[in-house]
């Protein structure tokens, strides 16, 4: 026998003798303690691809959850101006044609109603006193978006001011 193997048997196993390095690298005994370069520029990219497909997603859920709000308050004021229409004291048969008609503005308690006016201006088309406006504010994230609705029945659409503007309110959003 060797005097490896003597001295593994002496000391209860037979366990080899490890003193030598080019033993240690053919059982593959290496510690590696460090990143490289390469697996940190691979976790940053992959941390940054996620990330560019997170942002919009979540840009795109606000968006969605204020059109939300819109449609709501364009709901509630369709049907105020509705009850203004068949008040015999207040409309007559006709329609509002300004908002501040419908005491929903805040400081009216008339209806106990307000819109929320923090991402959205509401109007009605001059044009038109049948339809209700909804633009956007800066505080949307973009600014003169419309969403109209057609009363009595609708339907609802949005004008946009340029091309680009298309992706920031969809119109499948939209009851």
């Amino acid at each position: 026998m060797s005097d490896n193997m003597e001295n593994a048997e002496a000391q209860g196993g037979l366990q080899p003798d490890l003193t030598d390095t080019a033993s240690q690298a053919d059982i593959g005994i290496t510690r590696k303690s460090k990143f490289s370069l390469i697996e940190l520029l691979m976790i940053i990219m992959l941390v940054g691809i996620i990330i560019t497909f997170v942002i919009p997603l979540q840009q795109m859920k606000q968006y969605k959850a204020r059109t939300m709000i819109a449609v709501e308050n364009i709901t509630v004021i369709h049907r105020l101006n509705e009850d203004f229409k068949i008040d015999p004291n207040l409309g007559d048969g006709d329609y509002a044609f300004d908002i501040s008609m419908l005491n929903i503005l805040p400081g009216n308690e008339y209806f106990g109603v307000h819109p929320d006016t923090t991402y959205f201006s509401y109007f009605f088309d001059p044009n038109d006193e049948s339809v209700i406006v909804a633009e956007t504010k800066p505080a949307f994230g973009r600014e003169g978006i419309k969403v109209v609705y057609h009363q009595p029945d609708g339907p609802y659409s949005v004008l946009y001011e340029n091309e680009s503007d298309e992706d920031i309110i969809q119109k499948n959003w939209l009851p």
